[in-house]
């Protein structure tokens, strides 16, 4: 069972009432005047253009790569990846509150001008045929935002890499044949 709003999202029922964290609320601000004295209804996942979406706060998010998105606004003009904490109501609209992989723009995996083999797991990308343009290095940053769903464009698959100093993993939103 879903509940319908704009540009097709839909958000799973039932919608539970939630309070939000002082960082969540902060970010829902840039979007609209909200009272943080007030619960708001929170949904765990989402279907965004006929492709759902999971939160953090979903049962099952552990066996799925599902939670973190790649978001692009039209508004800011820029593109950003991170892991959506909760789907949330606000003015009759379906908000995504993300917490925000820092990406780094200019460098991906090819351009990085390492040498693969000097790292085990650059190197095991490189042989299995994974590694590509599209893997780009983020780190994991204390910030949250919070954005419309329809701004959500596809699901990210994150790799984990603690040997590049600065740069907490690898990610990719155009890998489409892994299950997620």
């Amino acid at each position: 069972n879903t509940t319908a709003f704009q540009s097709g999202v839909q958000l799973f029922l039932p919608l539970n009432l939630r309070y939000l964290t002082a960082p969540e609320t902060a970010a829902l601000s840039s979007i609209s005047r909200i009272s943080c004295d007030r619960p708001l209804k929170c949904s765990q996942r989402a279907v965004v253009r006929k492709e759902v979406f999971h939160s953090l706060s979903y049962k099952r998010t552990g066996s799925t790569c599902s939670s973190i998105v790649k978001v692009y606004e039209e508004t800011r003009g820029k593109e950003l990846y991170g892991r959506v904490s909760v789907f949330v109501v606000v003015d009759c609209k379906a908000v995504a509150i993300i917490r925000r992989f820092h990406h780094h723009e200019n460098i991906n995996i090819c351009k990085h001008g390492k040498d693969p083999s000097d790292i085990p797991f650059l190197r095991k990308l490189v042989d299995d045929g994974i590694v590509g343009s599209h893997f780009f290095p983020v780190e994991i940053v204390d910030d949250t935002v919070a954005v419309l769903c329809e701004y959500i464009v596809a699901k990210c698959i994150y790799v984990s890499c603690n040997e590049i100093p600065g740069i907490d993993g690898f990610i990719t939103p155009v890998m489409t044949d892994y299950y997620c």
